[in-house]
């Protein structure tokens, strides 16, 4: 009998471990690409051979609309290569956005309780805290100790003397994660927080309250810090959310709401108006009434991130007005963009090898429309079921990923693409548990 009860209890705690992987994935994420690579191919390993395969079909059938549209935009992207003229680019394409392929064929393995889903975000939230926390540590010692700001490797010629804002915007985290995705991360984090209050207090105690609150401060005040414009009005949507939804069920929260997170504004506004007195500056130029080769920022070496992205954007508009229906192919968005700059004359970035800077261009050029409607579908069906089963939580996040896609080529980057496909994927088991 005794031998009996530990070969289940042995059972029980293998098919635990793809589990404990996937939390380890979780806690990497905020530590960037190389880490989380390699935890990746862990997961895949332990779970396809320690997870029984039983109920694969069912658990992808009843998510479907979750996981289909991004095995959809994997297929495209393979298909993509057929007519793309830079074959190796595209091969790099299809290698980048496996990412799309292997969670939602993966993770149906999985039997997630809501429980567990709780876990895993408890994980990454806690981790981001811990990253936000030892930047703030540094940031304080460089200030006290040191007499002036390094800004690290910017140019050619190295590391270069800058102002608090400079710092705070390219160097304030201790790890190599560019701050538009921390910033989407440490919004992820107030969301969990905001939605599961209760849960994440229960770390000290279920009557503990200003643990919760003490964090959602400083993840604003490090969203504030890392100076993503995007983040700032995403930000500014989500505390407007919250606070008319608390109004309704506490007046009283709702005021004391509203006074904490003016006064985060207020102790922030110089490096809120620093960064965002240029982009003001810049849309003065792009809309002054000049012809376009007049204009300054077609010319200079270094534009501003505004004139940039206007000079990228109407040169991807003309691109899909010239292909709309499959695009330029999986490896050519880089080459076409370019190209487009120069008999554009946009001599301050034609020779430079960018991208779009926002998803759903970027989407539009290589796959067209067919590209486009199933990067709509990888959001929209999931928001809609999320809606049906009133899953806050998970409608909150694919806005706050869908928002980012506007003005960032988000999923080019595995810091981008890896988090959010394993989101959406895990939080298909939501509606799973609902049903239950």
């Amino acid at each position: 009998m005794n031998n009996d009860a530990k070969e289940i209890s042995t059972n029980v705690s293998v098919k635990n471990i793809p589990f404990y992987v996937l939390g380890l994935l979780f806690f990497t994420i905020p530590f960037g690409t190389n880490l989380m690579s390699k935890v990746i191919i862990l997961l895949v390993i332990v779970s396809l051979f320690l997870l029984p395969k039983h109920s694969w079909s069912n658990r992808f059938l009843y998510c479907k609309e979750y996981l289909v549209p991004s095995i959809c935009i994997f297929v495209l992207f393979v298909l993509g290569t057929f007519w793309s003229e830079n074959i190796p680019e595209a091969l790099k394409k299809i290698e980048q956005a496996l990412s799309f392929l292997v969670f939602p064929l993966l993770l149906p393995l999985f039997n997630f309780s809501k429980k567990d889903i709780i876990l895993l975000f408890k994980i990454f939230v806690f981790t981001c805290l811990f990253i936000l926390i030892m930047s703030f540590v540094r940031f304080i010692y460089i200030s006290i100790a040191h007499d002036e700001y390094i800004i690290l490797g910017e140019t050619h010629l190295g590391d270069r003397p800058g102002n608090v804002y400079e710092f705070l915007s390219n160097n304030f985290l201790v790890v190599q994660v560019h701050r538009t995705y921390f910033s989407a991360y440490l919004l992820v984090c107030i969301l969990f927080i905001m939605t599961y209050f209760s849960e994440f207090n229960a770390v000290l105690g279920k009557k503990t309250k200003w643990f919760g609150v003490l964090a959602i401060i400083l993840l604003s005040l490090g969203i504030i810090c890392l100076q993503s414009k995007a983040n700032y009005a995403i930000y500014i949507i989500l505390i407007i959310y919250y606070t008319i939804k608390k109004l309704r069920k506490s007046p009283n929260l709702f005021f004391k709401m509203v006074l904490v997170f003016v006064a985060i504004l207020f102790f922030s506004k110089n490096i809120i108006i620093n960064r965002l007195k240029p982009m003001v500056d810049e849309i003065e130029n792009i809309m002054s009434p000049k012809n376009e080769d007049e204009k300054k920022f077609t010319k200079v070496l270094r534009p501003g991130s505004t004139e940039t992205r206007y000079m990228l954007y109407k040169s991807s508009l003309q691109l899909i007005k010239q292909s709309p229906f499959l695009g330029y192919g999986t490896g050519d968005v880089r080459d076409v963009v370019r190209e487009q700059n120069y008999i554009n004359n946009y001599k301050s970035i034609a020779h430079l090898n960018y991208d779009p800077h926002s998803q759903i261009l970027y989407m539009l050029i290589a796959l067209g429309i067919v590209g486009f409607l199933a990067f709509t579908s990888l959001f929209l069906f999931p928001f809609i079921s999320s809606i049906t089963i009133k899953d806050s939580f998970t409608s909150l996040i694919l806005l706050v990923l869908f928002l980012n896609c506007i003005t960032e080529s988000f999923f080019l980057r595995q810091e981008g693409l890896i988090p959010s496909v394993l989101f959406l994927t895990v939080l298909s088991h939501m509606k799973h548990d609902t049903k239950k």
